[in-house]
């Protein structure tokens, strides 16, 4: 079985709705995935754009997710640490640094009037004990 990531929030390869972004609600989006390797013991989630002016640009990073978990709530609450272990970061800009994560999705809709994409990564990790 292939890992697949989805969304009901929107369709994959669809426009993102101005909800989900910092020109209005900036809320994180409904996730799911399913078919992970079997050995998964954790996932992180990657939110990238690679149209970004001055390049690929990271927009939320949250790692550490249980295995057991396989999907996030719209609204996942803007703090380090969730109450199950999982970390988002980094919280702020740092000099040098492209990630700025203090919204998931700290953008306008468009660049210069162009469509933007973003990719959504969730990686398995395998810890070996």
């Amino acid at each position: 079985m292939a890992f697949t990531v989805s969304s009901t929030s929107f369709p994959n390869g669809g426009d993102i709705p101005k909800k989900f972004t910092c020109d209005d609600a900036d809320v994180s989006p409904e996730l799911s995935w399913n078919g992970a390797p079997s050995g998964t013991q954790a996932y992180a989630l990657i939110a990238d754009d690679p149209d970004a002016p001055a390049g690929t640009w990271t927009h939320w990073v949250l790692f550490n997710i249980p295995a057991s978990t396989t999907s996030l709530p719209e609204g996942v609450s803007k703090v380090d640490e969730l109450p199950g272990g999982e970390r988002q970061g980094p919280r702020r800009r740092t000099p040098g640094s492209q990630r700025f994560s203090q919204d998931w999705l700290q953008r306008s809709l468009s660049t210069a009037g162009k469509a933007s994409s973003l990719f959504l990564q969730t990686l398995c990790a395998e810890v070996e004990t």
